[in-house]
């Protein structure tokens, strides 16, 4: 059974005559947020004038969870250790990988763009790429990162890594760029790189831009005495630590390199698919038995699995909003003057 996310939510179990055990996936919007950011020598960029974009990676998780426990006051009167315990697997399907290219190919068009923007002029990508320092450790596009953490809670994620057509990918961050530096120094230019984790939905209720793809969508929200609830909202998100870096020496500790990197998702929020109950019938039927076992020791887990199956042109359109979004916040914080 197919429902949009937006208005699921799974059924009440009693605990112990104590309260309740819910498991809700509802979309929660909202207005535009505080997004904190980490920043390291952002006015290192001041006063240049060319630039080269060295590198751009797009990772887009398709799995992820999130988890609630309630437990009874510790200095209830009755309190036995009672709790309730809620988590939610959320997957993601439908977005083919030509999709996933087509939003990493427009993620670096629009880190082009900014520094366009902002009077950087952006020299040929190929010809960094010639110079006799320049790495030959990249990795085939698309690259499957192993153990790559949960942008909320560290927990391992499936996820698929692109690089926008025509440029090389290397996997493992900043410890893969360092050639970067030494071209840059040798050069005399800033070499920009960028990278961008899209996450797929979001467990909680703020919003940076909200977004009807088709129909407006309205959700509830249960309050109960004792509830263990996941809020699972259909949002495509930038996470953080995705931002921009900058290399412009190899002066190790004294170096003038420069990053610019979330702290908070950038949220876009938005019903861009249908949502479908894929929980197992041995999980459902687990889920039963705590459920019953519930009402006579206080204690109540339950596990749900969803699958959210994406219009791809929707989910596409909410990701570039994202990145858009990101890069607004991101930008804004260098200093040029």
């Amino acid at each position: 059974m197919k429902k949009t996310l937006a208005s699921v939510c799974t059924a009440v179990f009693l605990i112990a005559g104590a309260g309740t055990l819910t498991g809700c996936a509802s979309l929660m919007g909202g207005g535009e947020k505080e997004v904190r950011l980490w920043t390291k020598n952002e006015d290192s960029l001041a006063g240049k004038k060319d630039v080269y974009v060295g590198h751009v990676a797009v990772v887009f998780q398709t799995e992820d969870k999130g988890s609630a426990k309630a437990e009874s006051p510790m200095f209830s009167r009755h309190n036995r250790g009672d709790y309730a315990n809620m988590t939610v697997v959320a997957k993601l399907n439908g977005v083919p990988e030509s999709t996933m290219q087509e939003i990493a190919d427009n993620a670096r068009a629009q880190l082009v763009a900014q520094l366009q923007a902002r009077g950087f002029n952006v020299l040929n990508y190929s010809d960094l790429t010639r110079h006799n320092k320049w790495d030959d450790g990249a990795v085939e596009s698309p690259y499957r990162p192993s153990g790559i953490g949960s942008f909320l809670r560290n927990e391992d994620s499936s996820s698929l890594m692109f690089a926008p057509t025509g440029m090389q990918l290397f996997a493992g961050g900043q410890t893969k760029l360092w050639h970067l530096n030494n071209i840059a120094d040798d050069l005399e230019v800033p070499v920009i790189t960028a990278e961008y984790t899209i996450h797929f939905a979001y467990f909680g209720s703020e919003a940076d831009r909200t977004v009807d793809y088709m129909t407006p969508t309205l959700s509830g929200r249960p309050t109960q005495t004792l509830t263990a609830s996941v809020e699972m909202g259909q949002g495509i998100s930038v996470a953080p630590y995705s931002g921009i870096s900058y290399s412009l020496d190899a002066a190790g500790s004294f170096s003038d390199n420069g990053s610019i990197k979330l702290r908070d998702p950038v949220v876009v929020a938005g019903t861009y698919g249908t949502n479908e109950d894929t929980t197992s019938g041995g999980r459902k039927a687990a889920n039963a038995l705590s459920s019953f076992l519930g009402m006579f020791s206080g204690k109540s887990s339950k596990v749900t699995e969803f699958t959210i199956n994406a219009n791809p042109e929707h989910y596409k359109a909410g990701a570039e909003m994202a990145i858009e979004a990101a890069n607004e916040k991101l930008f804004a914080a260098l200093e040029l003057n």
